[in-house]
């Protein structure tokens, strides 16, 4: 309860603070992210909740999976990300086929952190 009246009273008082500048952001702005980090946490467990009622174990397997390997998913991301650009050019591809390309990557991603031994090499979170 407290965590949704901060994300929301910090919500209700964004446009009162300055915004900041490029360099430097101003108390708007951490108020928002407060305000955002607050509520995302209230929205998380309720739904948690939800799923877990409602019989989507293998869901949230997948996510606390992903959870727990955050730091090598993204260092395999970035990998993959990286040498797509470097060879494929696929900072030229349209936005839909952009987000096709990402899907496939988390999905890529996924198999190689389940089923290789790269798992043991990549520091856990």
């Amino acid at each position: 309860m407290g965590s949704q009246i901060l994300g929301i009273a910090g919500a209700a008082m964004f446009p009162l603070f300055p915004i900041g500048d490029y360099n430097r952001s101003g108390l708007a702005i951490h108020l928002l992210m407060m305000s955002f980090i607050f509520l995302w946490m209230v929205l998380a467990d309720y739904f948690v909740t939800k799923l877990n009622k409602a019989g989507f174990q293998k869901l949230l397997n997948t996510i606390y999976f992903w959870s727990s390997h955050v730091t090598g998913i993204y260092i395999i991301q970035w990998v993959l990300f990286g040498w797509s650009v470097l060879l494929l050019g696929l900072h030229e591809l349209t936005d839909y086929t952009a987000m096709i390309f990402g899907f496939v990557v988390l999905l890529l991603t996924d198999v190689l952190l389940r089923f290789t031994n790269l798992n043991r090499i990549l520091p856990k979170l």
